[in-house]
């Protein structure tokens, strides 16, 4: 029963990674719903997986305590209380978009634990990354062939407004999930992990990024090649299969190093070629209207996101200590919008904007207390000598970074598919000790210095 529990959560988990991006990144109403349910599913499966062991056992990395500091933030902005006149007073300037957001956090560390406590193995996180691979390559193939044969299109279903890509109406959030997706079968060919799958994982790491590129999404180009440097320069920290050696057992350090650096320079090659081969025009009028606004003073400042900045920090003056409410940046932007308020304005276009702004100091300092973990756990992660898994982990590495700088200029992090895959990568990198054939049994004892993991 047990076995077949552990099964059912992780095919779960599985199924709610990828309905998250072929649900329109579940930003409509009906796939938000849809995605909670499923978690909520999958955190029954878990109870009921307790009650047949007939114990409660649940590893809680040190990466979760933020996340749970950020939903108690919320918990306290969704409290609303009524004054004699009847007015509602509420830390949240609008308690029933906070409390909806609050919501989705739960979901999303719903499955983030589950994710923790299930991608544990070495033969689940293989799975793991071979679906992620096939997984990424069909969504790549299937959002450039739409893009080719139906102009402005979802599910070659002409869209009213917004610029989509693939599955997504943002084609910055679409990009957002292909920076996620790219770095996995690149990493795994930057370490010879791949084996008799190297042509499946160099033909999938090419097509993630053509289509990143063919998005047109300028973060998610400049994301894109951060995070192919990214893997060439950590790469040199784990220990690759088949690691080459010379006479007396040493390695050739000159040979290393271009085995190191051959398949991200080789994959980028590729994606160059075959951008070029598709039709380059439409980047390069999109790159050198980009260059024209940086360089034209009055250009930059009149970009809207520039804009939306201005105000957001504007915004966050006023409320500087615990912010506007978690999910309520909509209600209360138009109050310090400068512009003629003809666009609703749903984000601020930059996620650690967003989040100074939804949860003012207090949630800055949570954001930072995050990062500096996720980046503790990387380091610890990538220094492991776990053959089998160690590409998976760098490019879960690499993801996390690309999208954490794609966060400057966008607000990926709140698309629930991104946000999803994110967190999965997050739990990638955050498993305490060393990954096993069987499931992690986790002491106080076993647990990394710097890793909180408990089995209550």
């Amino acid at each position: 029963m047990s076995a077949i529990l552990d099964r059912l959560i992780v095919f779960g988990i599985l199924g709610e990674i990828s309905f998250g991006a072929l649900a329109y990144g579940t930003t409509e109403a009906w796939s938000i719903a849809f995605f909670k349910v499923g978690a909520a599913i999958l955190l029954l499966l878990w109870c009921i997986k307790w009650i047949t062991e007939k114990r409660v056992r649940v590893v809680l990395p040190a990466t979760a305590i933020p996340i749970l500091a950020f939903l108690a933030v919320g918990l306290l902005q969704s409290l609303a209380l009524t004054d004699s006149s009847g007015q509602r007073l509420s830390l949240s300037v609008d308690v029933e978009a906070t409390r909806s957001a609050v919501n989705m956090l739960i979901s999303l560390l719903i499955l983030f634990l589950l994710a923790v406590n299930f991608l544990n193995t070495r033969e689940r996180l293989n799975v793991l990354a071979k679906f992620l691979v096939l997984y990424g390559m069909a969504l790549a193939v299937f959002a450039l062939i739409q893009h080719f044969t139906c102009e402005n299109c979802l599910y070659w279903v002409k869209t009213s407004r917004g610029a989509p890509f693939g599955t997504f109406p943002n084609r910055n959030h679409f990009a957002g999930y292909m920076e996620l997706l790219m770095p996995v079968p690149l990493a795994i060919l930057t370490v010879r992990a791949a084996g008799k799958w190297s042509m499946i994982y160099a033909f999938a790491a090419v097509l993630t990024g053509t289509a990143t590129v063919m998005s047109l999404s300028r973060g998610g180009l400049l994301t894109l090649s951060a995070e192919i440097v990214f893997i060439a320069v950590l790469s040199k920290r784990v220990q690759r299969p088949g690691k080459e050696r010379v006479r007396g057992g040493h390695t050739s350090v000159g040979r290393t190093g271009w085995i190191r650096l051959g398949p991200p320079v080789f994959v980028a090659l590729l994606i160059l070629a075959g951008v070029v081969w598709i039709g380059s025009a439409p980047i390069e009028e999109r790159l050198g209207s980009t260059v024209s606004e940086i360089t034209d003073t009055k250009s930059l400042l009149a970009d809207s996101r520039v804009r939306i900045w201005k105000d957001t920090l504007t915004l966050i003056r006023a409320n500087p200590v615990l912010g506007v409410g978690i999910g309520a940046f909509q209600t209360a932007f138009p109050l310090y919008d400068r512009s003629s308020g003809s666009v609703e304005i749903g984000a601020s276009h930059n996620d650690y904007l967003q989040i100074v702004a939804d949860a003012g100091i207090v949630g800055a300092l949570i954001g930072l207390w995050f990062v500096v973990l996720v980046f503790r756990a990387i380091a610890r992660a990538t220094s492991r000598h776990d053959r089998s898994v160690v590409g998976l982990v760098l490019g879960a590495a690499a993801g996390i970074f690309g999208i954490l700088v794609h966060s400057l200029f966008d607000f990926n992090l709140q698309i629930p598919a991104n946000a999803l895959l994110f967190l999965v990568f997050v739990a990638v990198i955050s498993l305490p000790g060393p990954v096993t054939d069987s499931r992690l049994q986790t002491s106080a004892a076993e647990t990394p210095q710097g890793l909180a993991g408990s089995a209550l």
